[in-house]
């Protein structure tokens, strides 16, 4: 299983709420040690040309109106070349695409 430190920090919680014990000193060691050794996934980049709406809302965190207008604007104007061209698509909170830009590949 791969998780964010919230993550492991969640699941050691509920080993210790079932009984495991553990200090607190070990408990930050162990703590440490998964989120290092077994580090969440990094998400796989989401293509912006051939996503469809539902994975643009989930991947980019979009209302679906959002990301309607994307396909839409893709199918009218043909594939997006740079981050800066989906500015031009009516209704985006552009804010929101550039805060996930790591997630994104043209």
């Amino acid at each position: 299983m791969r998780q964010g430190q919230d993550g492991w920090d969640a699941t050691m919680s509920g080993m210790v709420s079932r009984g495991m014990a553990i200090s607190d000193a070990d408990y930050e060691t162990v703590l440490s040690y998964l989120s290092k050794a077994f580090p969440a996934a990094r998400p796989k980049p989401l293509n912006i040309n051939t996503a469809s709406a539902i994975d643009l809302s989930t991947a980019l965190s979009l209302f679906q109106s959002q990301a309607v207008a994307i396909v839409a604007y893709r199918e009218k104007n043909g594939k997006f070349r740079t981050l800066e061209e989906l500015k031009k698509v009516p209704g985006l909170d552009f804010a929101k695409i550039e805060a996930k830009k790591d997630r994104i590949e043209f």
